[in-house]
């Protein structure tokens, strides 16, 4: 979407953290925690989110860090998430501009309990209202853009927030339906069908 950074440009950037196991180890010990810790975290039933939060577990694991995981209903997780019980928030999410994504995960309005418009920003992060104010105010796409991008480098240089992965939609059909688009990314969720879909049979 207009605003987002690619893989590429947060490598180029120096944002793009690898996995180093011995250098997290080595941070937990500077931090003050060499025998590493343990931390709660809830986790919703649905079967995307258990997963993530298992393999989370998996990887806190290598460094001394124990999850306790407690799965919930997918409702209570929710609630849950958004009384400050989850030192990691998961989130699974589509929006259809970054406007959306950032004022809602990283504006201090959004802050989860706190803010004047509590929504989803679970990290109570404050450093980029101006960016996405900015942003929204502005009539020239380039220079949006360019706010959008600022603030994800900034939100990324703080970790605030670190992007696991993507989730890729499939579509099945059968040979004589014609979308009659190409099928790269819905905000629906679902295959749309248009003016130009055609079924041939």
């Amino acid at each position: 979407m207009p605003g987002g950074l690619t893989n590429e440009k947060t490598s180029f950037l120096g944002l793009h953290a690898g996995k180093d196991v011995e250098k997290a180890r080595q941070l937990l010990a500077q931090a003050g925690y060499a025998n590493g810790f343990s931390m709660d975290l809830v986790a919703s039933e649905k079967r995307i989110y258990r997963k993530i939060y298992e393999i989370i577990k998996l990887q806190l694991d290598k460094v001394g860090i124990q999850v306790n995981i407690q799965v919930v209903a997918h409702s209570k997780m929710h609630k849950l998430i958004r009384q400050n019980l989850n030192p990691i928030v998961l989130y699974f999410t589509f929006r259809p501009n970054a406007d959306s994504y950032l004022r809602g995960f990283f504006h201090s309005d959004s802050i989860v309990g706190t803010g004047v418009k509590p929504h989803t920003n679970f990290s109570h992060y404050t450093k980029i209202d101006k960016l996405i104010d900015d942003a929204l105010k502005t009539i020239h796409p380039k220079m949006q853009i360019n706010l959008w991008e600022q603030a994800q480098i900034r939100i990324l240089h703080d970790a605030m927030v670190y992007p696991l992965f993507n989730v890729n939609q499939c579509s099945l059909r059968r040979d004589y339906v014609d979308y009659g688009h190409p099928l790269i990314s819905t905000l629906a969720g679902y295959t749309q069908f248009n003016e130009k879909t055609s079924i041939k049979n």
